[in-house]
């Protein structure tokens, strides 16, 4: 009875060692985002890689997912899309806009230019976390 109650505690005490390792592996992969944005098209639904997204913005009830030249909506608010995606790579401009970090050229006083020459507004609460990540500095999210 002994040995089996040995071997039990040993056995839950593995369990309780991996589930925590498990979770520890999910809360990883929850922080790095996710890695692709399905939207909806005319003929059905479109994978748009998050490496691809140049910027996001806001427009009525959807969010623009801009891709290179092209754009699609997505019923989505900005703050649920922020969230999901990785806080490494993009980052709130604005409360109508999000970006990823390697697509900017140039940060001036109140605006981001983009690599494209697209200028986008940055609110003055939000400037120096854009700074801090342009610097490679991790900004906390306002």
């Amino acid at each position: 009875r002994v040995r089996e109650r040995v071997r039990l505690m040993e056995a839950a005490h593995l369990a309780a060692r991996l589930a925590a390792l498990l979770e520890a592996e999910h809360a990883e992969r929850e922080k790095c985002g996710v890695e692709r944005l399905v939207v909806p098209i005319a003929t059905g639904e479109m994978v748009i890689p998050v490496a691809e997204i140049d910027w996001i913005g806001a427009d009525d009830y959807y969010a623009c997912v801009h891709v290179g030249a092209k754009s699609h909506l997505l019923r989505e608010s900005l703050a649920s899309l922020e969230s999901r995606l990785d806080p490494r790579r993009f980052a709130r401009l604005h409360r109508s806009a999000i970006v990823r970090i390697d697509r900017i050229r140039e940060l001036n006083a109140d605006e981001v230019v983009l690599r494209d020459g697209m200028r986008l507004a940055v609110s003055r609460r939000r400037r120096a976390a854009i700074e801090g990540l342009l610097r490679g500095l991790r900004a906390p999210r306002t």
